[in-house]
């Protein structure tokens, strides 16, 4: 019996021992002092009974991991979340826990803003769609407000952000590329949307960036399959890369509208303007260019295309 008692001593000291570590709001926002709800916190200890774990934080801001002897430390503590810059604590006792919380406040990245007009009025287009690549190939899709407007986050001293393609319905797209931000954008990056080309009509390059995304209403509203149009296209001495996508402006922005022409496999340079029939397969055209060189690139090259309007087949 004594032995038994000594057994079960040990096991509640062992159970007493198992502490609980709660990072009250680790990752809270510096300024406002709000939670951050799915905020990642990488932690390590030395405690061998607490393996580093990887912690997401509650709609609190908190979240919690089990430790077992409090004379062990805290290597670290990083926490990161998106739009805020990440930070670390480093070697925090246990011991600290037991009596208190640990706070790891994040800074918000700083904000650049981008204005979206039509072009020659210059009024603001609401529920435009802006899709931003910043540094390492991280997207964000954001939506204009009634003024125009919409914001993102970029990393303190980012220099320039990768891209910035802006497209609305009824309108062609505007693609910016390796957008200098030194301070973010002072007050705003100002995109002018065309508005959507019809049927009959074309583009002749000029000075357009190495990705193009022109629209064209071809006034057809069903009966798609039935339909075709030519289309003309010339590149001079520089293989572009010309893609057409046929259907909705929803379908477009979802990455469903059909690919209904590509000249990936006749992009050698000719002297002369080539033709094809390309079929319907809904009442938008979404024509993309790629300057050969890179998509990514503000150099331009020679290119022009014509859209005739739809026949039945």
């Amino acid at each position: 019996m004594r032995e038994l008692k000594i057994i079960l001593g040990f096991i509640f000291i062992a159970l007493i021992a198992l502490l609980c570590l709660r990072f009250c709001k680790p990752s809270q926002e510096a300024r406002t002092k709000d939670p951050i709800e799915n905020a990642t916190v990488d932690i390590e200890t030395t405690d061998e009974a607490c393996e580093e774990e990887s912690l997401t934080t509650d709609e609190e801001g908190e979240c919690t991991f089990t430790f077992r002897n409090p004379d062990k430390t805290l290597v670290k503590a990083t926490a990161s979340a998106d739009e805020y810059e990440s930070a670390t604590v480093e070697d925090v006792e246990l011991s600290y826990f037991e009596d208190d919380v640990l706070v790891i406040p994040l800074k918000p990245l700083g904000k650049a803003n981008v204005k979206v007009v039509e072009k020659g009025t210059q009024q603001p287009i609401a529920g435009a769609t802006v899709n931003v690549i910043t540094k390492g190939g991280k997207t964000k899709k954001l939506t204009t407000n009634a003024d125009g407007m919409c914001g993102f986050r970029c990393p303190k001293g980012a220099t320039q952000i990768d891209s910035v393609l802006a497209i609305k319905n009824g309108y062609s797209g505007e693609y910016k590329v390796n957008v200098p931000v030194p301070t973010g954008f002072d007050p705003y990056l100002l995109i002018e949307l065309e508005k959507a080309g019809t049927c009959d009509s074309g583009v002749d390059h000029n000075g357009k960036p190495g990705h193009t995304v022109q629209t064209f209403d071809m006034g057809i509203t069903s009966d798609f399959s039935s339909y075709h149009f030519q289309f003309d296209w010339y590149t001079d001495s520089a293989p572009d890369h010309i893609v057409i996508y046929s259907g909705s402006y929803e379908e477009f922005q979802d990455g469903k509208a059909e690919k209904v022409f590509d000249n990936i496999n006749d992009m050698a340079t000719f002297s002369d303007t080539r033709k094809t029939w390309v079929d319907m397969k809904g009442q938008m055209l979404f024509i993309v260019v790629d300057n050969y060189n890179s998509p990514n690139s503000n150099s331009s090259t020679i290119w022009k295309y014509f859209v005739h309007c739809p026949v039945a087949k």
